[in-house]
């Protein structure tokens, strides 16, 4: 099982998300965009796991304390991977976001499960493999977009695989965050 623990959203949020991809591609020639139902905020990759390692993930999982809290996607970029572009829709700054990644990470450690070392640089994919419009002016291309906010209120370990050919990911279990003083 290729295993990560991410944050799920409400179907109004994804809709307004795929707004924002739709967006972009209209400023693109090409591009491997991200299947609406799979856009998540990635807050832990796991990799290859066994099934029987579910418990110890659960347990990890259980043990994280950060109450809800909100997340603003409000700006969007790009990087280049093999001399093609990837854009992510990036978070504003967030403590609490900060908090529960490093938390989590700290438990899944203490469970003996290897991590990547890296910070962790919270964003969401829309879309692989792109070819801008403009060519090289890709911020140009990205242009504006529209705070998207998101209330964040549990965390899920999610199962990434390939379904009729459709990379799908799949909530196997999730975990709520505490009450906060905002509910």
């Amino acid at each position: 099982m290729r295993l990560f623990i991410g944050i799920n959203f409400e179907s109004t949020i994804r809709t307004q998300l795929v707004d924002i991809q739709n967006q972009l591609r209209a400023n693109t020639l090409r591009g491997n965009f991200t299947y609406g139902g799979n856009l998540h905020l990635t807050v832990e990759f796991l990799g290859e796991l066994p099934s029987s390692r579910i418990p110890a993930i659960q347990a990890a999982m259980r043990t994280v304390e950060v109450p809800r809290f909100e997340l603003v996607f409000d700006q969007v970029g790009s990087f280049r991977r093999d001399g093609k572009d990837i854009v992510w829709l990036g978070v504003r700054p967030n403590p609490s976001l900060q908090k529960l990644q490093g938390n989590l990470a700290y438990a899944l450690r203490q469970k003996d499960f290897k991590l990547e070392s890296r910070p962790y640089t919270p964003h969401l994919t829309l879309a692989r493999e792109v070819v801008f419009r403009d060519g090289s002016d890709r911020n140009r291309s990205l242009g504006k977009i529209p705070a998207v906010s998101v209330q964040v209120r549990a965390i899920s370990l999610m199962n990434s695989e390939r379904v009729d050919g459709r990379l799908t990911y799949t909530e196997l279990l999730a975990q709520s965050l505490p009450s906060s003083a905002i509910d």
